[in-house]
């Protein structure tokens, strides 16, 4: 997971497939598979350089399951409202 992770802060929104996908909106994947096993970290960006995790799973059916994304919707929507100067007190 380490590694995904830091590939994504290199790469920000520009890293792409097999590694990471847009969800829906701003919700996006980071694709973790490791031996037989998936697993999902969602996130969004908030400015370029800010990378705020939302929620974590192991993948079981073929597509995400809509209570994940609504989950990580949630926390986006809460996450902007407490904090809108993008986490900068």
């Amino acid at each position: 997971m380490a590694a995904h992770l830091s590939l994504l802060e290199d790469k920000g929104p520009t890293l792409k497939r097999p590694y990471a996908d847009v969800v829906r909106g701003k919700i996006r994947e980071l694709r973790i598979h490791y031996r037989s096993n998936q697993y999902r970290i969602l996130y969004f960006f908030k400015l370029r350089d800010q990378i705020i995790l939302v929620h974590a799973f192991s993948k079981k059916t073929q597509r995400l399951k809509e209570r994940d994304i609504e989950l990580a919707e949630r926390r986006m929507e809460d996450w902007m409202r407490r904090l809108p100067a993008g986490g900068k007190t």
